[in-house]
């Protein structure tokens, strides 16, 4: 634990400590004079460097050429000579080229600043260089107005080609790479696990998840727009519904900003720019394996771009095929008994063969009276053949998925056509359809046997016994397959005005639908009209007396195919259906001149139409089916907004310790139809004492308004079992809308710096300390952890304690019984709970987060080799959550299934010609369980070989490349969780080793 840490720490050092080199720069260069178009792209070639421009900055100039050996920076700038034009260096190796302005003190170029340091989702320059870009004026992330100045919030940007350097074959994968992110929510594995308290994933989906403070407090854009919702409340963005082969670059936001893009935005915004231009087609085909077996994966893409004077046209079609990964292919998930890594018996008393259990009131919970003997059919049994005192206990794992089995389809066109020198029309259209199918546990079942069955027999003379029973290996693992669909439009024009001005005007439609079918569940009536409960109902074609009862007092075969298949033959068909429509109209550009530089706008106004149907049909507690849902929820929203960016200061004015100062602020005002208004302001600063710092600064309010399942949703329980000392409890847990909620709210601060010296080429230094105070959280506080719901003090205002003694108790547990629609209600009677859980929609008490952001990148070249490090820590001081307005906060960075305070990845690469190799470290500090034990540190590496043949022939424009995740197959660090697995989904993956090998060709 101290040692991994030590290795780690060591590492950033060696990280650092190399910035203090002295290689040589230089290189050789043969470009010959000419145009400068022409002298760029040979430079991009040349250099491994890549040349972003807008496409009139270079028409009509020429270049004198270089043949000479000279350092990158000092080629581009001979070569960009008397051309009037300055450069700047986005991230290391991207350079942005842009006309200068006069002033007095001579030629300053139009950006002030410089960006924060790239990500470290991998390594190489953070684009890839196939040549010069040509790009319209650019908007960066953060901001409305053009230009591409950075913002003052902290921003890291990466691009497709970075995603393909640190081996991920999705942008969900390498968003969740991201020491900023928090996969414990929104993530298929923790959906299947169970770890996941929303309980809302059920498609499997991936969300962006900021800072912890949930999927749906990140706000998703697509080229600026909403995606529509998915889940069974549609309250978070799906990423793996995008197309990794037209990603062009990912802005991630590490702020909050409502004030710029209105409710959500609270722990960041995640904007994805899908390709609108495409140079030359590109084919795509990965396959990867884990070496531990299981989640095969097979990926092949096509994008065509075609150009002509005045517009493109870019298609693209990707595939993607995952197999799945079962719960025993792994030692951490294969069985709930984790004695053998250390742990606890964590299997269940519910179980096959059965037990009969007693209600132990000093516990307040079940235990085991009697087990069911092994190894017999349960005929002739007699009283004295039970036992007592070793309890059957049963793998609640068995036969479940850690990762569903996948396939998906993507389809994107985009379409730019210049109508006449003012007027750009823009469209573009996505289609995603995703496939899955999902084993999970049979459920169990708790039941009351009696004297009507024929195989009834008593150890203790009673006339009926509460049995704990599990369907696993009769009935088997229920199986759900399901269908997410997700259709994004859009349409709009570019607009050029006078005096620099440009109006932006679009429609756009998001469309997200999700099928589940779940079969092989359990039908609680069912199992009590075999075994004899209740009546023989006519309404069912089940007759025990002609098609034979069911024994719950066997082993193995003790019951036929006939009453076995009527038992499971409960299903629940579900789907929902969301969808956001969007009107946008904005106009930004410069007001008037400051003595720094002019003053530019952003003005505009929104309106959104927002839709939500959820509807479910089941049979699984009652004889015929039951729908529930089938409402569509709708909302409107107006916003208007306005953001200002002043140059208070710059060279010209010759204050000593001011190269510029910048002050930028934005506000926002939206109606909601259903709840009311809001207004959310925000602040920056930014300021260059002198060449390459700059130190930025950051204060604004964000908001997120209620979805609407939250305010609507129908009332509904369900029986969940849960832990309570070394037994367990059976509880209630209602959950339901809550037509009072009021928005969720936050204040954020930033403060950083960003530095780049220009005595030393290709460094990259940042840090930002974050603190975001969320209070009003919406959120079922007890669902989050509901292992823990019945032991930790600060869920006692949710919890009502039953006792079956007491016949109000029971009323009131029937009263909530009656309202609910749960496939398991059926399951247990009402003598069965001790507690009421209420777990409806509520607005919390206040999340606090407070952590500092590192981050560090360094390349340069020694003759033909080129070397880079990148580095970035996230460090989480604070979170501090108070479960009601009137609850003790409670720190719970570094517990289970929450935050650890300290993340980060440290990259390295070599390239030399047409190859490049390039190592990873992966580190999660240590943290502790519940019981204070300690959760050791994870330190998963990952590398990379990558061959890209330069020239020409019939290998031109190939690369292909092996990557390895996790090369040391170190397993995840050993949690005795109380779900019964050996791991914390939150902050480790169980599936080992993976090799991927990826071969792409443009053509």
């Amino acid at each position: 634990m101290p040692n991994t840490r030590s290795r780690f720490l060591a590492a950033a050092a060696l990280c650092a400590l190399s910035t203090g080199l002295n290689p040589s720069l230089a290189a050789a260069f043969q470009i010959p004079p000419g145009s400068l178009a022409a002298a760029l792209e040979a430079y991009a070639k040349q250099s491994d460097q890549q040349i972003l421009y807008e496409p009139d900055v270079v028409a009509g100039l020429t270049s004198p050429g270089l043949i000479q050996p000279l350092p990158s920076r000092a080629a581009l700038d001979h070569l960009l000579a008397g051309s009037g034009l300055s450069v700047r260096e986005s991230a290391p190796g991207v350079f942005v080229i842009q006309p200068a302005r006069h002033t007095q003190g001579g030629l300053t170029p139009i950006s002030r600043g410089m960006g924060p340091a790239p990500s470290p989702v991998a390594e190489g320059p953070a684009i890839e260089a196939a040549g010069p870009v040509m790009i319209e004026e650019l908007i960066i992330t953060g901001s409305l107005i053009r230009g591409g100045e950075p913002p003052a919030s902290p921003l890291l940007q990466f691009d497709r080609s970075q995603i393909d350097r640190a081996g991920h074959s999705t942008l969900g994968e390498a968003l969740a790479a991201l020491p900023q992110n928090f996969s414990g929510s929104g993530s298929p594995v923790s959906a299947l696990i169970g770890s996941d308290g929303r309980t809302t994933n059920d498609l499997a989906a991936t969300g962006v998840n900021l800072r912890g403070l949930g999927a749906s407090a990140t706000l998703v854009l697509v080229n600026g727009r909403r995606m529509g919702g998915v889940g069974t409340k549609g309250d978070f963005a799906d990423v793996s519904a995008l197309p990794t082969a037209v990603v062009e670059r990912v802005d991630v936001l590490l702020d909050g900003a409502s004030a710029l893009y209105g409710s959500d935005a609270i722990g960041g915004v995640v904007n994805i720019h899908l390709k609108r231009r495409l140079e030359a087609p590109e084919t795509r085909l990965r396959v990867g394996l884990a070496t531990d077996g299981g989640a095969e994966e097979f990926q092949a893409s096509h994008a065509q771009g075609l150009s002509w004077a005045s517009g493109d046209l870019v298609a693209a079609y990707e595939y993607g095929r995952r197999w799945g990964l079962q719960a025993e292919e792994r030692e951490v998930t294969a069985t709930s008994d984790l004695r053998s890594l250390g742990g606890t018996d964590r299997r269940t008393f519910y179980s096959h063969p059965a037990n009969l259990l007693v209600f132990d009131a000093s516990a307040g919970a079940y235990r085991v009276g009697w087990s069911v003997p092994p190894g017999q059919n349960g005929v002739g049994l007699r009283p004295q053949d039970f036992i007592i005192g070793a309890p059957n206990l049963e793998n609640q794992r068995q036969g479940g998925d850690i990762l569903p089995q996948e396939t998906r389809h993507n389809l994107y066109v985009s379409l730019t056509q210049d109508l006449g020198d003012r007027v750009r029309f823009l469209g573009e259209a996505r289609y995603n359809r995703r496939d899955n199918v999902i084993a999970r546990p049979a459920p169990v079942s708790v039941f009351t046997v009696n004297q009507r069955n024929p195989f009834f027999v008593s150890p203790n003379g009673s006339t009926s016994h509460t049995v704990g029973y599990a369907f696993s290996d009769e009935v088997g693992p229920s199986l759900s397959d399901g269908r997410a669909e997700s259709l994004g439009l859009a349409a709009g024009l570019e607009i050029d005005l006078p005096q620099g001005w440009r109006a932006d005007i679009y429609g756009a439609s998001a469309l997200e639908i999700g099928r589940r079918n779940t079969e092989r569940l359990i039908n609680s009536h069912f199992v009590n009209e075999a075994v004899g409960a209740i009546a023989d109902d006519p309404r069912t074609a089940y007759s025990p007396a002609v098609d034979g009862y069911f024994n719950p007092f066997g082993d193995g075969a003790a019951n036929g195919p006939a009453v076995l298949s009527y038992i499971g033959s409960g299903y629940t068909r579900g789907k929902t259906q969301s969808t956001v429509l969007t009107f946008d109209a904005k106009a930004d550009g410069p007001l008037w001149d400051l003595p720094a530089g002019p003053l530019k706008a952003a003005i505009g106004v929104q309106a959104r139409k927002e839709r939500f149907k959820p509807q479910t049909t089941s049979l699984v507690s009652g004889p015929i089916p039951v729908n529930s849902g089938g409402s569509t929820f709708s909302r409107s929203i107006e916003a208007v907004f306005l953001e200002l960016r002043a140059p208070l200061l710059g060279a010209d004015q010759q204050i000593p310790w001011v190269e510029s100062l910048e002050l930028s602020a934005a506000a926002r005002t939206e109606r909601y139809g259903d709840f009311g208004q809001t207004t959310n302001p925000k602040l920056g600063l930014i300021w260059s004492p002198m060449g390459g710092l700059q130190l930025r600064g950051s204060y604004g309010t964000s908001f997120r308004a209620p979805n609407m399942p939250e305010l609507y949703q129908l009332q509904n329980a369900s029986p969940v079992l849960v832990g309570s000392g070394a037994s367990q409890t059976l509880a209630l847990v209602q959950t339901g809308g809550n037509l009072d909620l009021e928005p969720e709210t936050a204040v954020t601060w930033s403060f950083g710096f960003d530095y780049r010296p220009p005595s030393r080429p290709g460094l990259s230094l940042s840090a930002t300390w974050f603190d975001v105070t969320f209070q009003d959280q919406i959120g079922q506080p007890v669902l989050a952890d509901i292992p823990n719901a019945l032991t930790n003090s600060a869920y006692a205002p949710f919890v009502d304690r039953i006792d079956p003694t007491h016949p109000a108790d029971v009323e009131r547990v029937k009263a909530v019984m009656a309202i609910s629609t749960s496939s398991n209600i059926g399951l247990f009677p009402p003598e069965a709970y001790r507690a009421l859980i209420d777990a409806r929609f509520v607005n919390t008490g206040e999340v606090v987060v407070r952590g500092l952001d590192l981050q560090a990148a360094y390349s340069w070249e020694v003759q033909d080799h080129r070397f880079t490090l990148d580095g970035s820590l996230s460090y989480l001081a604070d979170y501090v959550r108070r479960f009601t307005p009137t609850a003790q906060p409670v720190q719970l960075v570094d517990t289970a299934n929450q935050p650890v305070d300290l993340r980060g990845r440290l990259t390295g690469a070599w390239s030399r010609g047409p190859y490049t190799l390039s190592a990873s470290i992966n580190y999660v500090d240590d943290y502790r369980s519940e019981t204070g034990a300690v959760i050791e540190a994870w330190t998963p590496i990952d590398a990379q070989a990558r061959w890209s043949p330069i020239g020409e022939g019939a290998l031109e424009g190939v690369e292909v490349a092996l990557s390895v995740q996790n090369l040391l197959n170190e397993d995840p660090p050993f949690y005795d969780s109380p779900l019964g697995v050996g791991y914390d989904p939150a902050n480790a993956n169980p599936l080992g080793r993976t090799i991927a090998l990826q071969i792409s060709r443009r053509w």
